[in-house]
Protein backbone atom coordinates (compact mmCIF):
# COMPACT_ATOMS: atom_id res chain seq x y z
CA UNK A 1 0.00 0.00 0.00
CA UNK A 2 1.21 3.03 -0.89
CA UNK A 3 0.80 6.57 1.39
CA UNK A 4 0.23 9.27 -1.71
CA UNK A 5 -2.91 8.53 -2.34
CA UNK A 6 -5.19 11.02 -4.43
CA UNK A 7 -8.58 11.80 -5.00
CA UNK A 8 -9.80 12.32 -8.63
CA UNK A 9 -13.83 13.91 -8.52
CA UNK A 10 -16.51 14.82 -10.92
CA UNK A 11 -15.54 12.11 -13.79
CA UNK A 12 -18.59 11.01 -15.90
CA UNK A 13 -20.11 7.86 -15.15
CA UNK A 14 -18.23 5.87 -17.86
CA UNK A 15 -14.94 6.33 -16.92
CA UNK A 16 -12.26 3.96 -17.40
CA UNK A 17 -8.52 3.34 -15.31
CA UNK A 18 -7.20 3.62 -19.27
CA UNK A 19 -8.40 7.35 -19.23
CA UNK A 20 -6.69 8.26 -16.13
CA UNK A 21 -3.83 6.46 -16.99
CA UNK A 22 -3.40 8.80 -19.87
CA UNK A 23 -4.78 11.95 -17.87
CA UNK A 24 -1.82 10.77 -15.30
CA UNK A 25 1.21 10.07 -18.39
CA UNK A 26 3.81 12.12 -17.40
CA UNK A 27 3.57 12.18 -13.51
CA UNK A 28 5.54 9.12 -12.60
CA UNK A 29 4.25 5.57 -11.35
CA UNK A 30 0.81 4.76 -10.61
CA UNK A 31 0.33 1.77 -8.55
CA UNK A 32 -2.66 1.30 -8.57
CA UNK A 33 -6.71 3.42 -9.57
CA UNK A 34 -9.43 2.20 -7.35
CA UNK A 35 -12.81 3.38 -9.37
CA UNK A 36 -15.74 4.30 -7.78
CA UNK A 37 -18.19 5.24 -10.30
CA UNK A 38 -17.99 9.34 -11.12
CA UNK A 39 -14.95 9.41 -8.56
CA UNK A 40 -11.51 7.68 -8.14
CA UNK A 41 -8.79 7.25 -6.06
CA UNK A 42 -5.06 6.61 -7.20
CA UNK A 43 -1.80 5.59 -6.06
CA UNK A 44 1.29 6.94 -6.50
CA UNK A 45 4.89 5.80 -5.51
CA UNK A 46 6.28 9.24 -4.97
CA UNK A 47 4.64 11.73 -3.02
CA UNK A 48 6.49 14.50 -5.68
CA UNK A 49 4.23 12.88 -8.47
CA UNK A 50 1.35 12.99 -6.41
CA UNK A 51 1.41 16.80 -5.24
CA UNK A 52 2.60 17.96 -8.68
CA UNK A 53 -0.58 16.36 -10.26
CA UNK A 54 -2.87 17.74 -7.68
CA UNK A 55 -0.89 21.18 -8.58
CA UNK A 56 -1.27 21.37 -11.97
CA UNK A 57 -5.11 19.11 -12.58
CA UNK A 58 -7.05 20.61 -10.14
CA UNK A 59 -9.70 22.24 -12.07
CA UNK A 60 -9.31 21.70 -15.21
CA UNK A 61 -11.49 20.67 -18.12
CA UNK A 62 -11.65 16.64 -18.54
CA UNK A 63 -14.30 14.75 -20.85
CA UNK A 64 -16.41 17.98 -20.61
CA UNK A 65 -16.27 17.96 -16.62
CA UNK A 66 -13.91 20.12 -14.14
CA UNK A 67 -12.18 17.64 -12.54
CA UNK A 68 -11.12 17.82 -9.00
CA UNK A 69 -8.45 16.66 -7.36
CA UNK A 70 -6.77 16.55 -3.83
CA UNK A 71 -4.86 14.40 -1.45
CA UNK A 72 -7.25 11.91 -0.20
CA UNK A 73 -8.18 11.62 3.86
CA UNK A 74 -5.29 8.37 4.25
CA UNK A 75 -2.93 9.86 2.37
CA UNK A 76 0.37 11.35 3.64
CA UNK A 77 0.02 14.55 2.23
CA UNK A 78 -3.72 15.65 3.13
CA UNK A 79 -2.10 17.68 6.33
CA UNK A 80 -1.12 19.94 3.49
CA UNK A 81 -4.65 20.12 2.51
CA UNK A 82 -6.43 21.35 5.52
CA UNK A 83 -5.45 24.84 5.64
CA UNK A 84 -7.92 27.15 4.86
CA UNK A 85 -8.54 27.89 1.07
CA UNK A 86 -7.81 30.32 -0.82
CA UNK A 87 -11.09 30.69 -2.66
CA UNK A 88 -10.62 34.00 -4.37
CA UNK A 89 -7.40 33.96 -5.38
CA UNK A 90 -4.57 30.87 -6.07
CA UNK A 91 -1.43 31.24 -4.68
CA UNK A 92 0.96 33.92 -6.13
CA UNK A 93 4.02 32.25 -8.05
CA UNK A 94 6.46 34.62 -9.34
CA UNK A 95 5.71 38.20 -9.39
CA UNK A 96 5.98 39.78 -13.16
CA UNK A 97 3.96 43.06 -12.61
CA UNK A 98 2.41 42.00 -16.22
CA UNK A 99 -1.59 41.94 -15.04
CA UNK A 100 -4.71 42.31 -16.76
CA UNK A 101 -7.94 43.61 -14.88
CA UNK A 102 -11.31 41.44 -16.23
CA UNK A 103 -14.25 43.11 -15.90
CA UNK A 104 -17.42 41.99 -16.27
CA UNK A 105 -17.17 38.41 -14.92
CA UNK A 106 -19.96 36.33 -14.35
CA UNK A 107 -20.72 35.17 -10.78
CA UNK A 108 -20.04 31.59 -11.78
CA UNK A 109 -16.56 32.16 -13.08
CA UNK A 110 -13.68 31.37 -10.68
CA UNK A 111 -10.56 32.07 -10.30
CA UNK A 112 -9.37 28.77 -11.81
CA UNK A 113 -11.47 29.26 -14.38
CA UNK A 114 -9.93 32.58 -15.64
CA UNK A 115 -7.11 30.76 -15.23
CA UNK A 116 -7.76 27.90 -17.77
CA UNK A 117 -8.94 30.40 -19.87
CA UNK A 118 -5.83 32.70 -20.35
CA UNK A 119 -3.14 29.41 -20.80
CA UNK A 120 -3.82 29.72 -24.63
CA UNK A 121 -1.93 32.99 -24.18
CA UNK A 122 1.02 31.51 -22.57
CA UNK A 123 2.07 31.20 -18.76
CA UNK A 124 -0.31 32.53 -15.80
CA UNK A 125 1.37 32.81 -12.52
CA UNK A 126 -1.54 34.09 -10.79
CA UNK A 127 -5.19 34.56 -11.27
CA UNK A 128 -7.95 36.09 -8.53
CA UNK A 129 -12.04 36.50 -9.59
CA UNK A 130 -14.14 38.31 -7.21
CA UNK A 131 -11.41 39.73 -4.85
CA UNK A 132 -11.35 43.52 -5.09
CA UNK A 133 -15.21 43.87 -6.15
CA UNK A 134 -17.71 41.50 -7.47
CA UNK A 135 -17.41 40.44 -11.57
CA UNK A 136 -13.70 41.68 -12.01
CA UNK A 137 -10.65 39.38 -11.36
CA UNK A 138 -7.12 39.82 -12.34
CA UNK A 139 -4.72 38.12 -14.32
CA UNK A 140 -1.05 38.22 -13.65
CA UNK A 141 0.83 36.54 -16.71
CA UNK A 142 4.76 35.08 -16.95
CA UNK A 143 5.66 38.25 -20.02
CA UNK A 144 4.55 40.90 -21.81
CA UNK A 145 3.97 39.30 -24.75
CA UNK A 146 1.54 36.83 -23.01
CA UNK A 147 -0.17 39.88 -21.42
CA UNK A 148 -0.38 41.96 -24.54
CA UNK A 149 -1.55 38.69 -27.06
CA UNK A 150 -4.47 38.81 -24.00
CA UNK A 151 -5.33 42.13 -24.59
CA UNK A 152 -5.45 42.33 -28.28
CA UNK A 153 -7.32 38.73 -28.70
CA UNK A 154 -9.47 38.22 -25.49
CA UNK A 155 -10.97 41.22 -24.84
CA UNK A 156 -14.88 41.09 -25.30
CA UNK A 157 -14.49 37.42 -25.53
CA UNK A 158 -17.41 35.30 -23.75
CA UNK A 159 -16.17 33.56 -20.72
CA UNK A 160 -19.47 31.69 -19.14
CA UNK A 161 -22.51 33.97 -21.08
CA UNK A 162 -20.47 37.25 -20.31
CA UNK A 163 -18.41 39.55 -22.25
CA UNK A 164 -15.16 40.24 -20.56
CA UNK A 165 -13.40 43.54 -20.45
CA UNK A 166 -9.52 43.25 -20.27
CA UNK A 167 -7.60 46.42 -19.53
CA UNK A 168 -3.93 46.56 -18.16
CA UNK A 169 -3.41 47.10 -14.28
CA UNK A 170 -0.84 49.99 -14.48
CA UNK A 171 -2.83 51.70 -17.29
CA UNK A 172 -6.08 51.34 -14.98
CA UNK A 173 -4.37 53.11 -12.08
CA UNK A 174 -2.58 55.62 -13.45
CA UNK A 175 -5.74 56.72 -14.93
CA UNK A 176 -7.66 56.46 -11.63
CA UNK A 177 -5.05 58.47 -10.07
CA UNK A 178 -5.22 61.50 -13.18
CA UNK A 179 -9.12 61.01 -12.32
CA UNK A 180 -8.46 61.66 -8.38
CA UNK A 181 -6.27 64.43 -9.38
CA UNK A 182 -8.55 66.13 -11.47
CA UNK A 183 -11.39 65.94 -9.11
CA UNK A 184 -9.56 67.29 -6.18
CA UNK A 185 -8.19 70.30 -8.44
CA UNK A 186 -12.13 71.19 -9.33
CA UNK A 187 -13.02 70.82 -5.45
CA UNK A 188 -9.92 73.14 -4.78
CA UNK A 189 -10.87 75.79 -7.28
CA UNK A 190 -14.57 75.50 -5.99
CA UNK A 191 -14.02 76.01 -2.66
CA UNK A 192 -12.10 78.63 -3.64
CA UNK A 193 -14.37 80.76 -5.86
CA UNK A 194 -16.79 80.59 -2.79
CA UNK A 195 -14.31 82.22 -0.51
CA UNK A 196 -13.38 84.97 -2.91
CA UNK A 197 -18.12 85.94 -3.64
CA UNK A 198 -18.26 87.38 -0.03
CA UNK A 199 -15.37 89.31 -0.73
CA UNK A 200 -16.58 91.16 -3.79
CA UNK A 201 -20.30 91.76 -2.27
CA UNK A 202 -18.54 92.94 0.33
CA UNK A 203 -16.45 95.41 -1.80
CA UNK A 204 -19.83 96.84 -3.65
CA UNK A 205 -21.71 97.25 -0.31
CA UNK A 206 -18.98 99.32 1.01
CA UNK A 207 -18.71 101.71 -2.06
CA UNK A 208 -22.78 101.81 -2.04
CA UNK A 209 -22.65 102.83 1.88
CA UNK A 210 -19.92 105.83 0.54
CA UNK A 211 -22.08 107.06 -2.34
Amino acid sequence: RYDYKVYIGNLPEDIRDDDIEKLLKGYGRVDNIIMKGNYCFVEFEDGRDAEDAVKDLDGVREWGNRIRLEHAKDSKLSSRRRSPPRRRGNPPGRKTGYRVIVENLSTKTSWQDLKDFFRQCGEITYTNAHNQRPGEGIVEFGCRDDMDYALDKLDGEDVDGRRIKLTEEKRARSRDRSRSRSRSRRRKSRSRSRSRSPRKSRSKSRSRSRS
